[in-house]
């Protein structure tokens, strides 16, 4: 797991001769450090918990992407010298925890589409609309949503507007989006992340039906597990004038609707002590057309199966495949 850059930068000094002053002054900071990453897990547990507690009032969820590495199609628990340098597909795994119906998800998608922020937000579509068909059809009021700390798959113009839309049309009233500190991230969604690995290692999944058949074992109660094979396009819909390149350093979002004008607060940390800047974004809101369809496959998409289709006869003399027939396709994608 990437450590986070003060981290790395503390243990280094501490590796160097100090004074017992220098010594001290820096041990104050990294305990400052430490404090500052607790307070902002421990504001995630507090949603989490209130959600669980309350989940007709409250709607907890994170999501993350797995190692794409450990999902690579086809995929044996021991690895031959015959097909280690064979084509594999690389298969993501985006993942949804829903604190209030303890209900996991697992998305799976190929290279055909860009790892970018329409992942995630078709993701969230989906979990949205299952957690409202078990809640009468709609939503509790507060969404608190947890997300990694990247750029293109979360932090960004696009996400933010999304969840404006949200608010906007009343699907729910506040939105808290709350990213983690860089490198201290670890959480419930990676635990999960963590037993289809293990189950991966376990036990052979050749095709894309193997890989869904694997996650759905390994946690219990059985994970919701989709193929994503159609995006909407939401980087087309939204066209904002707002930037997020001065957002770097920003860790906590609330989004609230109060009579036809809706507010973005954001603030580094989710801490009492610090104060609430503000933005009126009514107008920063594009229109809630239908978004279209992601169009066009990734060049790299591409050339892996050409790759695939030239070693699919390699694959076959290992031995690895019984009864794989040459439709290769519609196995893996």
């Amino acid at each position: 797991m990437t450590q986070c850059t003060e981290s790395a930068v503390f243990k280094e000094a501490f590796l160097t001769k100090l004074s017992q002053d220098e010594f001290k002054k820096l041990e104050v900071r990294r305990k400052e450090h430490l404090t500052l990453q607790r307070n902002a897990r421990e504001k995630y547990y507090k949603h989490r918990t209130k959600s669980q507690e309350n989940p007709q009032q409250y709607l907890s969820l994170i999501i993350d992407n797995m190692d794409q590495a450990k999902t690579n199609l086809p995929r044996f628990p021991f690895v031959s010298k015959a097909d280690n340098s064979l084509t594999k597909l690389h298969h993501h795994v985006t993942g949804v925890l829903c604190h209030s119906l303890q209900k996991a998800y697992a998305f799976t998608w190929t290279d055909q589409f860009a790892s970018n922020c329409n992942v995630t937000l078709n993701c969230l579509m989906t979990v949205l609309d299952d957690v409202a068909k078990n809640n009468g059809g709609s939503l509790p009021p507060t969404l608190y949503l947890q997300a990694d700390n990247a750029a293109k798959d979360n932090k960004n113009n696009y996400v933010l507007m999304f969840l404006v839309m949200l608010v906007k049309a009343e699907i729910v009233k506040k939105i808290k989006l709350s990213f983690l500190m860089v490198g201290h991230t670890h959480e419930d969604v990676d635990q999960f992340f963590s037993r289809i690995s293990v189950k991966c290692h376990q036990q052979a999944a050749v095709t894309l039906p193997d890989l869904h058949q694997l996650i759905s074992t390994s946690v219990k109660p059985m994970p919701y597990i989709q193929h994503i094979t159609s995006l909407w396009d939401f980087r087309k819909l939204s066209t904002s004038d707002y930037s997020l390149c001065d957002f770097k350093d920003i860790h906590h979002f609330v989004f609230r609707k109060a009579d036809d004008k809706v507010t973005l607060k954001f603030k580094n940390w989710p801490l009492h002590s610090e104060p609430y800047r503000e933005l009126d974004v009514t107008n920063a809101i594009p229109d809630l057309d239908v978004p279209s369809i992601v169009e066009g496959i990734q060049p790299k998409f591409t050339s892996i199966l050409t790759n695939m289709s030239g070693d699919l006869e390699k694959w076959m003399s290992t031995g690895r495949y019984v009864t794989l027939n040459f439709q290769y396709s519609s196995l893996f994608c």
